[in-house]
Parts: C-alpha cells; structure tokens; sequence
C-alpha cells in the first residue's frame, strides 16, 4: 500500500543512496532517545533521525516524577541528572483571602505525597539536560548517533501485516539537509531508507501518525499557557517550594522551583473553544506574561531578574485511537497523547512510553521473542494514554475553575493523581506476559487486558508477595550481596540491559528442608530441557533469563560457593558471577537495610519467585515449586537459542 509519493523534486530515486536498517526511530526528544537507549543496549542495528539541527537547550518539559527517575536510573543515567536538579518535597495551595479576596494567602502546605512511592522524589529539570544525558550514553556505548537536519519527504510500505518479520518491507525517503551547506548552495543528500519497524517519536504533530494514516480523536476546546522560565526578584514566601496559586479575578499560576535560582510559571491566559473564537498567540510578550503573573500573586511583588526562556501553548486533548499499525509502525509520547502541561506529566508519560516499548522491539528484532509480544504495546499504555488525557482534563479545568472547595482543600484534590503522575501506579492488565491474579477480579477490570493477543493462563499466587502488585513494577528495596557486603538497591540488579529476571526468594536457607526446595529449584534451572537452559546465550551480555536470588538468612551464616551453581554461574573467562545472590539480613548493626521480605510481603518461612519483564513490571507470582509453571510461562513469550 502506498502511502505518499516522494515529494516533487529534480532528485530522481537513481539518485538516492539506499541503505537498510532493522529499526528506524523518527524524532530525537525524550521519547526517541529512550528507544534508542534499548537499541544500544540490544546492539540493534536501528537508526534515529530528527529535523532539528541541535537537542533542546531551554525550557520545553521540566518535571520528573520518581518512576520516569527510575527508568533512568536504570540505563544507568540518573545521578547525572538528580544531581542537577531541584528535588519537590512540598506543595502549598494559595487562594483569595477570605478578608480581601484581592490578595492571596496559603490556604495549605503539604508533603509531596510522591515520596512515599519510590526512593526518589519528585524533581525538576529541563528537558535540555536529560536529553544530554541520553546522548551521553548513546556516545559512550557507540551503537548509534542522532543523525540531525533530517526532513522526512514520503513513506511507503508493502502489505507488511502479510510480511514476515525479516522483510524491509517500509520505505522512507529523506533529505539530509545541513543548514551549512545549503547556505553555500550545496543540494542535501538524499537518501532511502529500508526499515523493518518504524517508531514515531516525533511530537504532537508527528509526521509518521499523519502519514501511516493513524486516526486521532481530538477536542475542539483549546486552552492557552504562558510559560516562563525567570530568576525572580519577589517577596513570595513559597518561591522554592511547588505552589498552585489561584486569585479571585485574574486566574491561576502553577510554579516549580527549578535548577539553579530559576523558577517555572505556568501562567493560565485563556480558554476558546468555539469556531469564533480567537487566540493569537504571536500577540502575547513576555511582557503580557509577566503582567498577568504579578496581578495573580498579588499583594506580593513578581519581577524578572532575566528570563531564560517563555512560550505560550496551546493545547488541545487528542489521542491517537491506536498505538500502532499492523505491530511494524508504532508512535510514543506525544505523538499518541496531546494534553496540557498543568499535570507536568507529558515527558514522563512519553519517556514510559518507549520504556515499554523499547525492550520488545529489541527481543522480537533479535528473535529472542514471538513477534506477539508487540501486541502487548497496544494494550499496555494505550489505557495509561486514555488515563492520562482524563486526568488532565479534570487538572486543567482545577486550573482555570479558579478558588474552590478542592483549591483549598488541595491534599485530597490531588490524592487520586498521584499513583499516576508517579508512574509508580501505573498498573498493566492480564496478557500473554502478564498473569491474572485475584485483584483484577476486585477492581473489576480497572487494569485493560490484552484482547488482541493471547492472554496468559496461569493466575499470580499473590498471598505469597502479599504487598506486591501483579502488572506494577517491583518496587525497590535495599538487600546486601551476598559476596561483598555492600548494600544494594533491588533496581540496581534489574537494570536495562534486556533481561527477564526469576526473582527467588529463598527464605532462610540454614533450614534444611527450605534447602532441599532451592536445591530442586536449582537442579530445575541448571536443566538444558528449562528456560534458562533452553534460552541461554553464547555470552554473558545476552543471558535472556537471569535468576536473581534474595534469601532471608544472615549473610555471615550462609557461604556462597555453598550454594547451587546456577544461583551463582561460572564462566571460564570471567569466574563466578558475585552479583546474582543477596540477603535481606544485614550483619552490621547500622544499617541501611530494612527486611525486604516484610516489605514485600513474603514469608521468609516460605519464600516464593517473582518473574519480573526487563522493564521491571511483575509478570507472575508463584511457589518455589513452581518451575514447571515458569517455563510455560515463558515457552508463551521466548523463542529458544538456535546455538
């Protein structure tokens, strides 16, 4: 099916230089980059392209909710940016004073209730800077680069729901425009471009969604931002703590203390919405921005030591009805979901976004998995698309409401957004890689299954990991190697380099008949007929399924080399791997370990597996015994090694 004819030009395709690719990504943001993360760290052969000449310097997005800090935490990135950024730990609501509702005053001053979810707090950062920090990683893996002043002429495909995977069955034709060339007059080089899957990670108004054809569903109510970025000369008592500030005549502002001396305003302009309606946005200044923000924070005064960067958005809700076209084209971040920023949640959402994807592409493109697995996509983070649009349109319409009951009353306003905006929440519902357990039955259906794909058939043993969540990521806690002594975080050994995790809570191994359970369970996995054995790759850097294996026993009473080899494997080139066996049980009397068993919810008496994705999502929930359930579990989703 042919999509568009290559834009007019005196560049015939004999002139085009062809060259094939496994996977193209089309848009160099927060999105494309975290996709292009997963293709370094899979050594995909994928290229990443984007039409603007430079990453983003000043402003755009700032807020980083603790699951997006996780993710990055997980390509190994994070300290490069928390150690930048200004942390959020408390929120305070400003509303019209009951004696002069001309002024202001704080109406309420609360926790950032997002500390209690992960081991990281809110922060904030601009866009430019964890941009760089992606390209950092790009640069030092050296898999892939960002080409820059790439233009997108025209698209076509073959009937690629027909074509097997192998198949470049996608066309793009490109110009690769460099602006210091075209000023001496030189033509671009074009170029054709044979891809087995393509990504649209390329904004709002992506070209890849409108191309391919994607239908949108989209409100015709439009509601207008100014947003600055300004070091402030002001007498407001809350200037380095986040504030909603709502006046009685002149609207609202949402601030975020940033980086540096600098603050983030959102300034509430206007809301149109009929087709007479007007907004011209070139109209609004700096100025008018400004103006409208020192009228909101009345009686206190606003000025601008100097402003690093200011825009106005405007913003209509739209959602792409589907997240891909036949599991070969696929859009991310805002390409799916356009919403307001007053949830600060855009960048988060979208960098989520490729998170899911990214490592599906990778096992399905390195045929570690059954090209099924992408069906998943689909079901996964289309609801948290829909969620999030639905969310925002009741935060937005807080915003522009102006004083009431949940503006004074702000801590259980924002109760039932923080799961979400924390990402930590965000919960995906049965499907081939995900087992059905009790509480979808009681939340009755609140988590979207799989319907396109197969759905798993085993059910999660939840009682066994009573505080852990079937469909959520695993939350972290600390534990101590068993090896070294050092205390690690649970994510620290779950980190983004592709691998399914068996996560073996072994109980207390001192006791002789929780020892013979680990030593079936071990006899199980160190089989060649188990999944382990079946998927194992050449290398060390390609293990498919790795067992990670936490026990309850004090580490001084427990030696290591004492334990099943496959708990601990030895290579002939790098020795035992140290790194594979820890304990919740520290030997020192200070500590930062707490019993990640009773975090959790297990019985170190007991003891059970969870099977955690790449993406650190629970999967499935069972017993010891259950080794046999974990190969089928498996045998739905991986293609065994052809070695």
């Amino acid at each position: 099916m042919r999509l568009e004819m290559p834009a007019s030009s005196d560049t015939g395709p004999e002139d085009r230089q062809i060259s094939y690719t496994d996977l193209l990504i089309v848009g160099a943001g927060p999105a494309g980059l975290t996709l292009a993360a997963w293709a370094s760290r899979f050594g995909l052969k994928a290229r990443i392209i984007d039409d603007k000449a430079t990453q983003v310097y000043d402003g755009r997005a700032d807020g980083l909710h603790p699951r997006t800090i996780e993710i990055l935490d997980s390509f190994g990135i994070a300290t490069s940016i928390t150690d930048k950024a200004q942390p959020i730990r408390e929120i305070c609501s400003w509303n019209p004073s009951e004696k002069d509702e001309s002024r202001i005053e704080r109406s309420q001053r609360i926790r950032d209730p997002e500390m209690d979810l992960s081991r990281y707090p809110q922060m904030s950062l601009k866009q430019g800077f964890i941009e760089g920090a992606f390209l950092d990683l790009l640069q030092r893996e050296g898999v892939l680069k960002v080409e820059r002043n790439v233009v997108t002429e025209s698209i076509t495909y073959d009937d690629i729901h027909e074509q097997e995977q192998c198949e470049h069955a996608i066309t793009l034709n490109i110009s690769h425009s460099d602006k210091s060339q075209s000023s001496n007059g030189a033509r671009p080089r074009h170029e054709q471009i044979r891809t087995k899957y393509l990504v649209g990670a390329d904004g709002a108004h992506s070209w890849v969604r409108d191309k391919c054809g994607f239908d949108i569903n989209k409100n015709r109510t439009q509601k207008h931002f100014g947003v600055m970025d300004i070091i402030p000369l002001t007498n407001f008592p809350d200037v380095r703590v986040s504030c909603v500030i709502h006046s009685a005549r002149h609207g609202s502002v949402m601030t975020l203390p940033r980086e540096g001396r600098l603050l983030r305003c959102y300034v509430q302009l206007a809301e149109t919405g009929d087709e007479e309606e007007s907004f011209n946005a070139k109209k609004i200044s700096f100025d008018d921005i400004l103006d409208k923000a020192q009228k909101i924070f009345s009686p206190f005064q606003l000025q601008s030591a100097a402003c690093e960067w200011w825009s106005v958005y405007t913003v209509d809700h739209q959602i792409a009805k589907t997240t891909s076209l036949h599991n070969r084209v696929f859009l991310v971040g805002d390409a799916v979901h356009a919403h307001t920023p007053t949830m600060g949640a855009g960048m988060n959402v979208s960098i989520q976004d490729s998170f899911n994807l990214g490592w599906k592409l990778g096992m399905v493109i390195k045929r570690l998995a059954k090209p099924e697995l992408l069906d998943t996509y689909q079901s996964e983070r289309h609801k948290v698309a829909t969620t999030l649009l639905d969310l925002d349109r009741q935060m937005s319409q807080f915003f522009v409401d102006g004083p009431c009951e949940e503006s004074v009353n702000y801590d259980e306003f924002r109760k039932k957004f923080t799961p979400f905006l924390s990402g930590t929440g965000v919960t995906y519902g049965p499907s081939m890689i995900r087992a059905q357990d009790d509480h979808d039955e009681q939340t009755n259906g609140d988590s979207e299954s799989d319907t396109k794909g197969q759905t798993c058939k085993f059910r999660s043993k939840r009682n066994l990991a009573r505080k852990v969540r079937t469909g959520q990521r695993l939350c972290s806690h600390f534990v101590v190697n068993q090896a070294d002594a050092s205390p690690r975080q649970v994510h620290e050994l779950m980190d983004a380099m592709g691998p399914w995790r068996i996560m073996l809570f072994a109980g207390d191994l001192r006791d002789a008949k929780q020892r013979r359970r680990i030593d079936n369970f071990a006899a199980h996995f160190s089989s060649k007929k188990s999944i382990v054995g079946r998927c194992c790759r050449p290398t060390v850097s390609e293990a498919v399924v790795e067992i990670i294996t936490i026990h309850s026993a004090p580490r001084v009473e427990i030696e290591l080399l004492d334990l099943p080899e496959v708990l601990h494997p030895y290579h002939e080139k790098l020795g035992y791997d140290y790194w594979k066996v820890f304990t919740s049980e520290s030997s020192e009397e200070k500590s930062d370990v707490e019993d990640s068993y009773q975090r959790y919810g297990v019985d170190p008496g007991c003891g059970c597996i969870i099977v955690c994705r790449p993406d650190q999502h629970v999967s499935l929930i069972c017993e010891i015994e259950d080794v046999d359930m974990v190969d089928d579990f498996f045998d739905q989703v991986l293609v065994e090694s052809s070695r």
